[in-house]
């Protein structure tokens, strides 16, 4: 393939998205998505075989899958990154690692930040109260690391200049700020993976594992 047909397979399982995209640099071509809870291992891998069917491809047409990295719901990045490491497995497609709050940072800068002093922090939902953020400047580089706090944390230190980017639902009446609430999606990554590629920043599929950022802790049943 020449270097203006780069296809790359991107696949959303961080949240309640259970999507896949198959893009041309960055122009999406195709895409399937579901919302809901529990559905990434019923249809994650269908929706693969769907579109490449759809567009008459093999995977060994495609130049690299992008995986949505997290961090995120624990099982669904379990399941988006083995699926993505066994397209990969012998280094064909490449894999690309696109993590989830950048890529809502990049589209913000791209979509919806338009001065050079606007900084941008990217929110994802976790459980009860708690949430993800990570602080961008104006142009989509990450200032901070990941937290995981309770939002009230988070609004308690925004300043002026900065843009939500938000995969969750805030209290948008206590915000000053400019907030976009935006859910990831696989044709949300498509320009950050196109980039990666560009980037050689690639992935070993055997050892790469998902940004978890938190230990799991199993649910329990109620049982002894």
């Amino acid at each position: 393939m020449t270097d203006n047909k780069i296809k790359i397979l991107s696949l959303e399982s961080s949240g309640s998205t259970c999507g896949v995209a198959l893009s041309e640099n960055e122009k999406v071509l195709a895409s399937y998505s579901v919302f809901g809870n529990n559905m990434h291992d019923k249809l994650l891998a269908e929706f693969i075989k769907r579109i490449l069917s759809d567009l008459n491809l093999k995977v060994s047409d495609i130049d690299a899958v992008a995986v949505s990295a997290g961090p995120g719901s624990f099982t669904g990045l379990r399941i988006g990154v083995s699926i993505a490491k066994a397209l990969c497995h012998d280094g064909t497609p490449r894999l690309i690692a696109v993590p989830t709050l950048t890529a809502l940072a990049n589209y913000a800068v791209n979509n919806f930040a338009n001065e050079k002093d606007e900084t941008i922090t990217a929110v994802l939902p976790s459980h009860k109260n708690f949430i993800y953020y990570q602080h961008f400047d104006s142009k989509g580089k990450e200032t901070s690391e990941i937290f995981f706090e309770e939002s009230e944390k988070l609004l308690s230190e925004l300043k002026d200049g900065q843009i939500l980017v938000s995969g969750t639902e805030l209290k948008t009446e206590n915000i000053k700020q400019k907030c976009f609430f935006l859910i990831p999606t696989p044709e949300l990554m498509t320009g950050l993976a196109y980039r990666y590629y560009k980037e050689s920043k690639f992935e070993d599929a055997e050892k790469f594992l998902p940004l978890y950022v938190q230990d799991f802790v199993p649910k329990s049943n109620g049982k002894n």
